[in-house]
């Protein structure tokens, strides 16, 4: 299990075709979201609040990421579908969901993590509201910024 202050490692397939690794975000702020299936309405709303608000999240220097196990065709009908503005990732296998405490009884939680400049867990939000997710983190990223 990944806890507050640990590095979390992952390389992992995006919809955009391209493998991400935490090293590539060094210097970022990642918004890593967890959530339950692509193309569902609560998966979606979430979604789209992300994409509605990603100029936002960079503007505090904060990438999204979303994960869960679907395929990465399935990602990409989701991407397309909604036009979202970030890469969904897929865990197929489990391995970064389990370390990071979203799968609960083999059932894939609504989670989100903020994973700091360095690469270390620096929050992690457990079952959250898809409707105010990206929200709530937008606000938790402009109080982290004024401290």
């Amino acid at each position: 299990m990944i806890n507050i202050g640990n590095y979390v490692s992952f390389n992992l397939p995006g919809s955009d075709g391209k493998n991400h690794r935490t090293e590539d975000y060094q210097g970022k702020v990642i918004v890593l979201y967890t959530y339950p299936k692509d193309l569902t309405p609560g998966c979606t709303n979430q979604a789209c609040g992300f994409r509605n608000l990603n100029e936002e999240f960079k503007n505090h220097n904060a990438v999204i990421l979303g994960l869960n196990k679907d395929s990465l065709k399935t990602h990409e009908k989701f991407v397309n579908k909604h036009q979202l503005s970030f890469p969904l990732l897929t865990d197929q296998d489990g391995e970064l969901l389990n370390l990071l405490g979203a799968l609960k009884d083999n059932k894939l939680m609504r989670n989100t993590y903020i994973i700091d400049e360095e690469g270390k867990l620096e929050l992690a939000l457990t079952q959250v509201k898809a409707s105010e997710n990206p929200d709530d983190v937008l606000s938790y990223l402009k109080q982290r910024k004024s401290k």
